[in-house]
C-alpha cells in the first residue's frame, strides 16, 4: 500500500536563514507547523483542533517570540519596538484565526493560510533580515 504523501505549503529555503542556528531552526519548526495544518486540512478537508496543531502554533510561537526577543534586546536591535509589535500582531491573528476557523471553517480557510505563508515569510525575509547582520556580528564576539 503506498504512503500518501505529506502535502507541503511552505518549503524552507536557505535564503531564509537569518544567521543563526537557534533562530533558524525554530523557524523550520514553525513552517513545519503550519505545513502539518495544510497537510491535515487537504488530507481530511475540514479543520478542527483535535490535533492540536493551532495549540501547538500558539505555544511554540511564543517560545519563538520570547527567544527572539531576548536575542533582539541583547544587541540593543533599534527597531525592537516595531518587532515586538508585529510580534504581537502575530499572537493577536492566530488566536483571530483560530476562533475564526472553528466557527466558519469554509471562509477562513483561504485567509488562514494566505496570512500565514506570507506573515511568516515576511517575517523571516524581511523582518528578521533586518537584525540578521547584527546577530551574526555578535556571534562572533
Amino acid at each position: 500500500m503506498e504512503t500518501e504523501k505529506r502535502k507541503i505549503y511552505i518549503e524552507w529555503k536557505e535564503c531564509y536563514s537569518v544567521g543563526n542556528t537557534v533562530l533558524d531552526n525554530q523557524h523550520k519548526f514553525i513552517i513545519n507547523i503550519i505545513n502539518n495544518m495544510y497537510s491535515s486540512l487537504s488530507s481530511f478537508g475540514e479543520i478542527d483542533d483535535k490535533s492540536g496543531l493551532f495549540e501547538e502554533l500558539q505555544k511554540y510561537t511564543k517560545v519563538h517570540f520570547a527567544y527572539e526577543e531576548k536575542l533582539l534586546h541583547k544587541i540593543c536591535f533599534p527597531a525592537i519596538e516595531e518587532h515586538l509589535a508585529y510580534h504581537e500582531l502575530m499572537r493577536d491573528k492566530i488566536l483571530h484565526l483560530k476562533a475564526y476557523m472553528l466557527t466558519n471553517e469554509d471562509d477562513a480557510r483561504l485567509e488562514m493560510f494566505h496570512f500565514l505563508k506570507e506573515w511568516w515569510l515576511d517575517h523571516i525575509l524581511i523582518k528578521d533580515m533586518a537584525y540578521s547582520d547584527a546577530i551574526k556580528t555578535d556571534q562572533l564576539k
